[in-house]
């Protein structure tokens, strides 16, 4: 399963360029997979971790726009 394998990658490798894309690709898995809840925490894991990455810019647009959907 993708998702799995994003997680992984955010524990194995200790580079942000690589971790930050891999946690906003878990979240769009979950996204994917009609788990909003799971989706919004991942996001909002990545923006606690890598504040200035650009996939944390991403997540908070993804955040804003699955809060709007409730």
């Amino acid at each position: 399963m993708a998702l799995l394998e994003y997680l992984k990658v955010d524990f194995i490798y200790p580079f942000p360029s690589y971790q930050a894309p891999a946690l906003l690709l878990a979240g769009q898995c979950h996204e994917r997979l009609k788990q909003k809840a799971e989706a919004v925490m991942q996001y909002e894991e990545l923006i606690k971790k890598f504040p200035k990455q650009e996939s944390a810019t991403t997540a908070r647009e993804r955040i804003s726009t699955l809060k709007s959907k409730s």
